[in-house]
């Protein structure tokens, strides 16, 4: 009876010390990091029309920062979003109870663009800092490209009379392979 208990008791050990394995491999093989863009939002929009807006095109860096976890892009298994949050920079006391709906989309040279972020049904709290619901897309043909751009697309459900000016910051997740 003894030996049938050291068995389970050493199966259960080696159990948790794989669980943990697996947790620290993937710790090692996993990193956040993020990006800032900024845009305005034109005023005087029509009301429940989509407006789209780009940015500038923002320097990706991305093989710098896979090079400083030790990494190269022919090891990474995805690149997603992990969510997007907007800040209101001017005017003063502007707030996000204009917007009905914003979707971002990311987009850089030879790749189609990919929708990153959304948010619909904005309810008028009077907020100047809005959480957009990050997409699940694997964004991996990103992780090559030197820059990228954005399309932001809006609708307002209040009218502004002056430009809003907006700072994107963009949270991402790389999963690598250790063997390929």
């Amino acid at each position: 009876m003894k030996r049938q208990f050291r068995i389970i008791i050493s199966l259960f050990v080696a159990v948790l010390a794989m669980s943990s394995c697996k947790k620290t491999i993937e710790q090692l093989t996993t990193f956040d990091f993020s990006r800032t863009a900024e845009f305005e939002i034109p005023g005087a929009l029509a009301l429940d029309s989509a407006v789209s807006i780009s940015t500038p095109s923002v320097a990706t860096n991305f093989s710098k920062t896979l090079e400083d976890n030790g990494l190269s892009s022919d090891k990474i298994e995805s690149f997603k979003n992990t969510g997007v949050n907007l800040k209101i920079t001017a005017p003063e006391g502007q707030n996000f109870n204009f917007l009905k709906s914003i979707k971002i989309f990311i987009k850089s040279d030879g790749i189609d663009e990919v929708l990153i972020a959304s948010k619909v049904d904005i309810s008028n709290d009077g907020l100047n800092s809005l959480d957009l619901n990050a997409s699940n897309n694997n964004l991996l043909p990103f992780i090559k490209s030197d820059k990228f751009s954005l399309r932001i697309e809006v609708i307002t459900d209040e009218l502004i009379t002056q430009k809003v000016y907006l700072t994107a910051i963009m949270n991402f997740q790389v999963k690598a392979k250790i063997f390929k």
